[in-house]
């Protein structure tokens, strides 16, 4: 036995706010506003530019997510620490049956029958001409409109449960990614929505996941982020958190990913790493050892191909993919790929014995060869990749007590302590 490892926009002055989504939403702009543009100095000890990522207020109030037809719907954020500067919102995906208020915020309406249904993803943001902050996306449900017939108020449905723990903090050109914990007692239709996103982080309506690469120039605290859920009843939160986005302790590209080393003749193979860059700088990739029956993509890391088919197991050792940003560099760690063989018995190993894999577990040796064989195939596999340890298991026959050894039967001179 030899073990191996397994493995839409409403006005157009919004365009000019998106370049200004790269921000922090880490304090509320107190008496001093300066000190919360001052520079900031890097972990190297050298002052960096004002980041891009300072804002100088926050938003609060979570959208309702269902509205009835035939009912208001109304809701309007709130700003905090905007010290008297004047403020406009805009929106993204208005629904049609609604109207929204640029200098409140105010998104209202009353949709009808005609409307039932979800809307996109909605967006509100704010700006003081300088900075923004945004609500959303978020989803609204209209719902038929309910006969009510019975006087007697029926039962509220049990509520949907929302817990997880967000990491606080995320090294610039690393990937963040989080998504709440969600229970669901009624199976009920969920709709998730943040409040203070980042704006170097997406978010899914449909799974509360939020994720994103942030780099150098967002550096920063982002505070007071709130994740909801909702069914037909008021939004259920998560507390609210901060993610600190440390600065890179170099510039340097960062790549991760963990590529299958087995793979049966015949099938396809694929493994596309994860890659970013502190500075968000455009990335390419290259690649060492790759396999002939291989292809590779130099814009996205991705190795791809159909193993060769054959009656002999091969092996394609020391591959390495990496990736730069036209300056620095950084690679994954060597791997190796085997191709087991398509015959039902496997390969063919020195001596003629058959070699049988099991892709993740442990490579098995003919048993009817000899001892001599299967020590000369163990090593010719000395030192290949994901190689962690070696078993071999024979027949009492092959042992001899009297002399404390293996041996390959009376006679053949080949045994070992």
């Amino acid at each position: 036995m030899y073990n191996t490892n397994s493995i839409f926009f409403s006005k157009l002055h919004h365009l000019a706010w998106c370049a200004l989504l790269a921000l922090s939403l880490a304090g509320c702009g107190g008496a001093d506003d300066a000190a919360s543009t001052a520079a900031q100095t890097s972990s190297t000890g050298t002052t960096a530019a004002t980041s891009v990522a300072v804002q100088p207020f926050l938003l609060h109030g979570v959208p309702l997510a269902t509205v009835e037809a035939g009912s208001i719907y109304q809701y309007r954020p709130s700003a905090t620490g905007s010290n008297g500067r004047v403020l406009s919102y805009v929106i993204v995906n208005k629904p049609e049956w609604a109207v929204f208020t640029e200098s409140t915020g105010e998104l209202s309406g009353t949709p009808d029958g005609t409307n039932v249904g979800t809307s996109g993803d909605i967006e509100i943001s704010v700006s003081d001409g300088s900075t923004n902050a945004t609500v959303g996306p978020f989803r609204i449900r209209v719902i038929p409109q309910e006969v009510r017939t019975d006087p007697v108020t029926p039962t509220p449905p049990a509520v949907p449960t929302i817990t997880g723990t967000p990491a606080s903090s995320v090294v610039a050109g690393q990937r963040y990614s989080f998504t709440p914990v969600v229970t669901n007692p009624t199976a009920a239709i969920l709709s998730f929505s943040i409040v203070n996103r980042p704006a170097w982080a997406s978010f899914n309506t449909a799974t509360g996941s939020l994720s994103g690469t942030p780099t150098t120039a967002n550096a920063g605290a982002f505070g007071n982020i709130m994740i909801s859920v909702s069914t037909a009843a008021a939004p259920i939160s998560l507390p609210a958190f901060s993610i600190q986005v440390e600065p890179a302790a170099d510039n340097s590209p960062t790549i991760s990913g963990t590529p299958a080393t087995k793979i049966a003749g015949g099938a396809e193979y694929s493994f596309t790493p994860a890659a970013g860059d502190p500075d968000g700088n455009p990335l390419t990739f290259s690649i060492m050892n790759a396999p002939s029956w291989a292809n590779f993509n130099a814009h996205t890391g991705q190795l791809s191909g159909t193993a060769p088919s054959s009656t002999t197991a091969s092996f394609f050792s020391n591959i390495v993919i990496s990736v730069s940003d036209g300056t620095l560099s950084a690679s994954l760690p060597s791997f190796s790929i085997a191709v087991q063989a398509t015959s039902g018995s496997g390969g063919t190993g020195p001596g003629g014995s058959k070699i049988k894999f099991h892709p993740g577990y442990y490579i098995e040796l003919d048993p009817n060869s000899s001892l001599a064989s299967q020590l000369s195939i163990i090593d010719s596999l000395k030192g290949a990749q994901n190689v962690v340890g070696v078993s071999i298991i024979e027949p009492w026959v092959m042992f001899e007590p009297s002399r404390g050894v293996y041996t390959g039967g009376a006679g053949s001179g080949v045994g070992f302590d």
